[in-house]
């Protein structure tokens, strides 16, 4: 015990409570309680506190008229040996009972509310794991969708490189067939320009027959005319008429512009060629 225990002895119950009551106004102390004695209607007032307070409440009764033959004794102990607890607050108290009680029913209820604690405490943690175990679950089904939209988007890609390889093929065998139809056009092109060389040429090779033959025509009639010229000279001269021999001269290919022997420009040739354009056009 570490206060000051103070104990008074006052016969018959009502002087005990007088006791009490003073003992208690007349100073800062507790009351433990009153313990009947076996016999004689003796009451063991018990009370505790500091060493000045007890002193002052016990001495306070000391000089009350109401308590003058009513009070036995009384004594006041500062220092408490170890082991008299067992007779100080024991069962036989009166008032101690019930302190004893309401503490037994304070740790009851801190008992019980611990209990309920840790069964709050079981319902959050099982809560908890509840909690734990659905977030688990929905992040695999998040998983779970995530690889199917990845697998998704794998396929599209998929599809989408298909798709680009087909355009590209297509695309490549337009241009094949492009160059084709290019090709095909030159070579059109091409046999064009020989068949127009050909027919130029073919057309030329006509020209120049029918200017050999023109020439040979008037060639004929220039040698005709020559020899009808030196008959009627060999008439004048009244020389005998030798045969003359009409020989016809092939001439070379002339121009058919001015069909002048000298000129060397030949038919299908440019017109400036020929010697006589100039005067012509002036």
């Amino acid at each position: 015990m570490n206060n000051a225990l103070g104990l008074v002895e006052a016969i018959g119950r009502a002087a005990a409570i007088v006791a009490v009551d003073t003992i208690l106004k007349a100073a800062n102390v507790t009351l433990i309680g009153i313990e009947p004695s076996k016999g004689g209607g003796m009451y063991a007032i018990k009370v505790e506190g500091d060493v000045g307070a007890v002193t002052a409440a016990v001495d306070s009764i000391k000089s009350l008229d109401e308590l003058r033959n009513k009070i036995y004794t009384s004594k006041v102990i500062a220092r408490p040996a170890e082991g008299i607890e067992k007779l100080i607050y024991n069962s036989v108290t009166l008032g101690y009972q019930k302190k004893v009680k309401d503490a037994i029913n304070e740790v009851m209820k801190e008992e019980s509310k611990e209990e309920s604690k840790e069964e709050i405490k079981e319902e959050i943690k099982e809560e908890i794991k509840e909690e734990v175990k659905v977030k688990a679950k929905i992040k695999e089904e998040v998983k779970k969708e995530e690889v199917k939209k990845e697998e998704v988007k794998k396929e599209e890609v998929k599809k989408e490189e298909v798709k680009k390889e087909e355009v590209k093929k297509e695309e490549v065998k337009k241009e094949e067939v492009k160059k084709e139809e290019v090709k095909k056009e030159e070579v059109k092109k091409e046999a064009k320009k020989e068949i127009k060389l050909e027919v130029k040429e073919e057309a030329k090779k006509e020209v120049k027959e029918e200017a050999k033959e023109e020439l040979k025509v008037v060639a004929k009639k220039e040698v005709k005319e020559e020899a009808k010229v030196k008959v009627v000279e060999a008439i004048k001269e009244s020389t005998p008429i030798k045969e003359v021999k009409t020989e016809v001269k092939v001439p070379k290919e002339t121009c058919n512009l001015c069909n002048d022997l000298k000129c060397k420009r030949k038919r299908g040739e440019p017109k400036n060629l020929c010697i006589h354009y100039n005067v012509k056009s002036t």
